[in-house]
């Protein structure tokens, strides 16, 4: 691989990229990340670069010289150093040319796909009828600005020409990774739904707006519109992933999906806070054929107050090495189990809940709503 892993957008203090065995991760700007993630392959774009590259002409020689001699050598690193010379050496020869025409035609690829899904409307017991707010906080949209919805209006509407920032362009950078084999490791992201319609109380008309993820304020009914429309879209992205990748390719890729918004609301309609208690990690894949397949326990109760039900909160597994309600490395390895990794180093920790054996995926603890 010519990169360890690959992150677009960069999430600052919101990721945390660990290898033991001292990977890096490579951490893309912008808003063309895949140009970003090969310019340094690309050939002198003007005048002055050639010169420079003519001047420096003997110094790059005599630099790659003596790297292909200790690629050489007995030393530890020079198995790595050879590797790394030869991903460098076939990229060059290789060159960028095609990155524009492909990022040209990719993007608008995954948008189709994703935007045609998430607008898609009459859908049985979502939006088959007439949705009218009772301009109550149930009926409320916002992280921070809450905007409740007129009565005057048909929610439905707000959909027609909503989109997901940053996941087409997202898809489309994973396709070009995977299929030139540059990375193993992508972390990429999903980001806001926009373009949303929406009139508010005492509105005269609907305007454009967006809405970040984070839905602290967004009621019950608006959720069920909104985030059955986000993950339609997002779905659909990855559909269209792997019909790009083709069979070979998606037999040795997981894609995991994670994140707490979407979240169930409160006990009155009016919204949410975060917590682990429900975050949902989902994983795509063609390592296996069968499925899908469900793990974990989930309580019958809630956290608490404006809690009450059941929400998705995690429960303990009866005879699993972890105890307690289990923690996101319970997720983690059941992950590396997907990816086929040869150790996983989670096991003694909490050990992966599903066994992949044959291209069949199988649970090893029947998930429970447990009292």
């Amino acid at each position: 691989m010519t990169f360890d892993a690959i992150q677009w957008p960069d999430r600052g203090g919101n990721s945390s990229f660990v290898s033991p065995s001292g990977k890096a991760q490579s951490k893309l700007t912008g808003s063309t990340p895949l140009s970003a993630l090969m310019e340094g392959f690309a050939a002198p774009g003007n005048k002055g670069a050639s010169n420079l590259k003519a001047n420096y002409k003997d110094a790059m020689e005599l630099a790659q010289a003596r790297l292909k001699a200790y690629s050489r050598s007995e030393n530890s690193g020079a198995k790595i150093v050879g590797q790394n010379l030869t991903n460098a050496t076939e990229m060059m020869k290789k060159g960028v040319s095609n990155l524009t025409s492909y990022w040209a035609a990719a993007v608008p690829r995954y948008k189709a796909a994703i935007e045609s899904s998430v607008r898609e409307s009459n859908l049985a017991y979502i939006s088959d009828k007439v949705l009218k707010s009772s301009e109550s906080a149930q009926w409320a949209v916002g992280t921070g600005d809450i905007l409740k919805i007129s009565k005057e209006f048909d929610v439905r509407t707000a959909i027609e020409n909503a989109t997901i920032q940053n996941l087409a362009e997202s898809l489309a950078l994973a396709e070009y990774i995977l299929k030139e084999g540059l990375a193993a490791s992508i972390d990429v992201r999903s980001d806001s739904l926009n373009g949303l319609m929406l009139r508010g109380v005492g509105e005269t008309a609907a305007t454009a707006r967006n809405l970040g993820l984070d839905m602290h304020a967004t009621g019950s009914p608006m959720v069920v519109l909104l985030a059955t429309a986000y993950y339609r879209g997002l779905t659909a992205g990855i559909l269209e992933l792997m019909d790009q990748l083709g069979p070979t390719i998606w037999e040795n890729t997981v894609v995991q999906v994670q994140g707490d918004f979407g979240r169930t609301g409160r006990t009155n309609g009016t919204g949410s806070d975060h917590g682990y208690n429900q975050m949902v990690t989902s994983a795509f894949s063609g390592a296996f054929n069968n499925g899908p397949i469900v793990v974990g326990n989930i309580s019958l109760n809630g956290p608490g107050t404006n809690y009450e039900g059941t929400q998705g909160v995690g429960a303990a597994i009866s005879g699993y090495n972890q105890k307690g309600i289990p923690t996101p490395t319970m997720a983690a390895s059941t992950v590396t189990t997907l990816l086929g990794v040869d150790h996983n180093p989670f096991t003694n920790t909490a050990a992966s809940l599903v066994n992949l054996s044959g291209g069949q995926l199988k649970a090893l603890a029947t998930p429970k709503i447990v009292t």
